[in-house]
């Protein structure tokens, strides 16, 4: 039979608490939803005068407090755009709650759907990045669905919502998640499958989270597995349904649901009846999207199809590698042809007008964008000759330039490297401004060419945002390259 902790349940899903209107340096301004889980509110920060969302755990038992420490430190090891991020975690009357980035917008829950290809391969894009900067910190958010991502009202996607995150420092599961009693004779290649009837009483929405609320079910074929079901019933990968650890691969699952369901209008598995939904998500194989929406992108449609594939093993290995996929299927068409009739540059340096010959390399492309994109400053280093030019050359800048609307800048650092960079930037200064000051600030001492430099990287970003639409992207990232960092790139 199915056991069902209904206490611990209802008091998660019912409480009669409610946050004081003011407390430590936050003002409460209006509820902006509910969970399982807890609530969340918008709230004024008045130490440092900015919105912020706060989130409170209903249940004050130490459990709770855990698993908000535990959502904290999954999101206080990411620092990317596409994450919402974390400012403090703390108590209030017992309560504990979590303080986070206030982002405007809409959930992909609220968004009209279906939606164009290309609209949903951009959230896509985006989303992939940040499930892949999740994963190289070791973090499972165990729970991706549209009412855990937000599109901004600049247009970008962002991850949010790690309460049911697990940290497992690289490991490709969560060994906790499962515990199983020695195989029994006869027990070897016998199926698994967990059923949920008699919890629909319970829980009768598919997109609500399991975890505590069914935290036992019932277990067919082998009553020695006692599995501890996490994650939203209508996204959970078919092994989470077995009872298996979640890992990087059923998050994808979940990404893959989420996509489909953002195309094709509804997700795969949408009119099964709750009580039917793990045999469903187990046993039957999703339409293909191109079948459903004819209309989508093939590339996009079969990057889909394969993220919702029942065996994790035949869905991409990363997030990483989803997301080269991604980018490739919305990148423009290579170029005909080659600038010099010549593909083998020997010894010589891959430049940017080779970019459509330059290839090989990209995994470690993939990876400079991703961080060019989040970091202020990246060092690209190593012994000559193993390509670090060539691959910022002709990789990693005509891509940024031609696909995410960057400016590029050349610099030979020289004897003054401060100075060459602030004279590169130089005419990126405002307009208004006339030359001749610009080349006095530059002639400054250190400290001012160092202003200088920013402000000229604020007005490339001022005029990059102005041209993008319907994104607005920092401007301050730079990309150094050489065996002595003898070469840059802005």
């Amino acid at each position: 039979m199915t056991i069902v902790n209904a206490s611990a349940a209802m008091s998660l899903v019912s409480s009669d608490w409610s946050p004081p209107d003011q407390f430590d340096e936050f003002r409460i301004v209006r509820s902006l939803g509910f969970g399982a889980m807890g609530q969340v509110y918008l709230a004024h920060d008045a130490l440092l005068d900015r919105p912020v969302a706060v989130k409170f755990v209903n249940a004050t038992d130490p459990s709770a407090r855990a698993r908000i420490l535990e959502e904290a430190r999954a999101i206080a090891r990411l620092h990317h755009p596409n994450v919402v991020a974390i400012y403090r975690v703390a108590e209030v009357d017992g309560h504990p709650y979590l303080v986070s980035e206030y982002v405007q917008g809409r959930s992909l829950f609220e968004v009209e759907r279906p939606m164009p290809w290309r609209d949903a391969l951009g959230i896509a894009i985006d989303l992939a990045r940040g499930l892949a900067a999740a994963h190289r910190r070791g973090v499972l958010h165990r729970d991706v669905k549209p009412a855990n991502a937000i599109l901004t009202d600049e247009g970008r996607a962002k991850l949010l919502d790690f309460g049911l995150a697990v940290i497992t420092d690289g490991s490709p599961a969560d060994p906790a998640a499962i515990t199983q009693s020695p195989e029994r004779p006869g027990d070897s290649g016998r199926s698994r499958r967990l059923g949920v009837a008699g919890r629909a009483t319970l829980i009768n929405d598919p997109t609500r989270p399991l975890h505590g609320l069914a935290p036992i079910s019932e277990v067919v074929d082998e009553p020695g597995l006692v599995p501890q079901l996490v994650g939203t019933p209508m996204y959970m990968a078919p092994e989470v349904w077995r009872g298996e650890p979640a890992s990087r691969r059923s998050d994808l699952y979940s990404l893959g649901v989420v996509l489909y369901e953002l195309l094709a209008g509804a997700a795969p598995h949408r009119d099964v009846a709750l009580a039917d939904l793990a045999d469903a998500v187990q046993l039957r194989d999703i339409p293909c999207l191109g079948d459903v929406v004819p209309g989508v992108e093939p590339a996009l449609a079969a990057i889909v199809d394969r993220l919702v594939q029942r065996d994790p093993r035949a869905r991409f290995p990363s997030a990483d590698a989803l997301l080269v996929e991604l980018e490739e299927c919305g990148a423009p068409p290579s170029l005909a042809g080659h600038p010099d009739d010549n593909p083998y540059r020997g010894l010589a340096t891959f430049e940017s007008a080779h970019a459509s010959l330059f290839f090989g390399r990209r995994s470690d492309t993939r990876e400079l964008i991703d961080r060019v994109r989040t970091e202020a400053f990246v060092v690209v280093g190593g012994d000559s000759g193993t390509g670090k030019s060539s691959l910022c050359r002709a990789g990693v800048l005509p891509w940024l330039v031609d696909n995410d609307g960057w400016s590029r800048v050349d610099v030979v650092p020289g004897r003054h490297p401060v100075r060459s960079l602030a004279a590169a930037l130089a005419p990126w200064l405002d307009t208004d401004r006339p030359r001749a000051r610009g080349r006095a600030r530059i002639a400054a001492p250190p400290a001012g060419v160092r202003r200088s430099a920013r402000g000229a990287a604020d007005a490339v970003g001022s005029r990059r945002g102005a041209q993008r639409s319907g994104r607005a992207r920092r401007a301050r990232g730079a990309l150094a390259l050489g065996a002595r960092a003898d070469h840059g790139a802005v």
